[in-house]
């Protein structure tokens, strides 16, 4: 209890004239061993030369079953210049959206 958690990872990649950049930052406090709030912001531009760059601002709970070697996600995102198709967002000009998701992970 009491850990914090910081990420952060940017993508870049060209193609011929296609230019497609990427960033992403999330923050998280472990308040208990199993329960953590998280905070993401996104940037994603998959052609640098026509799209407005698409932007998510995220907030969700992480929060672990130990027993089972789980983990249980709730969360919630604000989409600017995104489409969210098929629980998939892509860039797409002028889409503002909100999405909410609940992930169930087991390993095994």
């Amino acid at each position: 209890p009491g850990f914090a958690d910081f990420r952060a990872e940017y993508g870049q990649g060209n193609e011929g004239w296609i230019q497609s950049r990427g960033a992403m930052t999330e923050a998280g406090y472990w308040f208990t061993e199993n329960l953590e709030p998280v905070a993401r912001f996104e940037l994603f531009s998959p052609n640098q030369n026509f799209v407005t760059p698409g932007k998510a601002e995220t907030l969700g709970v992480n929060y672990l079953i130990r027993k089972y070697n789980a983990k249980l996600q709730f969360a919630g995102s604000a989409l600017q210049n995104m489409a969210a198709i098929n629980g998939s967002p892509s860039a797409a000009r002028g889409q503002n959206n909100k999405v909410a998701t609940a992930v169930v992970q087991v390993a095994i």
